[in-house]
């Protein structure tokens, strides 16, 4: 699992599901789970985003 902290949650869920094509896995709306299968050698690997947190 690789998981990113991001500044902007909605832009970073429209380019992994828009831009790279990502299934986006059913998940909380306050993070963002992607599938990865068939990117790699593992079959279930996957991504998660999640807000950054500043301070």
């Amino acid at each position: 699992m690789i998981t990113l902290g991001v500044s902007n949650l909605a832009a970073s869920i429209e380019f992994y599901e828009q831009g790279l094509g990502f299934p986006r896995m059913e998940s909380p709306p306050i993070v963002a789970f992607f599938t990865l299968n068939g990117t790699g050698n593992n079959s279930g690997d996957t991504i998660l985003n999640y807000p950054e947190h500043s301070g």
